[in-house]
């Protein structure tokens, strides 16, 4: 919700504040004003609504980004690197006249999320990609996904492997005695 509020105020001085007259596109079957921020695919866009909130334009309609499970459809952005992905957000919002945090508005957690868990190595193999370019704090919220996939069958052995480093990793730094030593350094 926090996400959707700050994009919402940034979408409100886009609109407030631009020189140029900003283009909301709608979707064919619903009066869903967004704007196509990432071209997935064949026409298939990531999008920002006007009240702030992640979707995705299909040709089957706008899916709201609201729940882990609806990032279902963002699942082709993991063939992509985050790096990848955060400049195509900001070149969209440069091209508007507007700087913003790429990793503070956009559902990258929830997508990695999905990725994780959807039962398939290939995404979960994707999902570690985007996870391994987390700041460590970004990874504390997703130690229930590990320990829940861990010891999943169709997860592979080097992919159970990382899952248990992971989790030792995210519990070892969560331990008060190691931030109170990381803080003296």
């Amino acid at each position: 919700m926090i996400k959707a509020l700050k994009l919402k105020t940034v979408i409100d001085s886009i609109i407030a504040f631009s020189s140029q007259e900003i283009l909301f596109k709608k979707c064919s079957d619903e009066n869903i004003e967004h704007l196509p921020v990432i071209n997935m695919q064949n026409e298939i866009f990531m999008c920002i609504t006007k009240d702030g909130k992640w979707g995705i334009n299909l040709k089957t309609g706008f899916h709201y980004l609201n729940q882990t499970s609806s990032c279902m459809f963002a699942l082709p952005l993991l063939e992509k690197t985050m790096a990848e992905i955060e400049e195509k957000i900001d070149m969209y919002f440069q091209s508007l006249g507007v700087k913003i945090d790429a990793p503070k508005v956009f559902p990258f957690i929830e997508i990695i999320i999905e990725g994780l868990e959807f039962c398939s190595d290939y995404w979960a193999k994707l999902a570690f990609s985007w996870y391994d370019n987390l700041l460590i704090e970004n990874k504390y919220g997703l130690k229930p996904t590990l320990e829940k996939i861990e010891n999943e069958k169709w997860l592979s052995q080097k992919l159970h492997h990382k899952c248990r480093r992971e989790i030792k990793n995210i519990t070892y730094t969560q331990n008060p005695y190691y931030k109170a030593q990381r803080q003296r350094i």
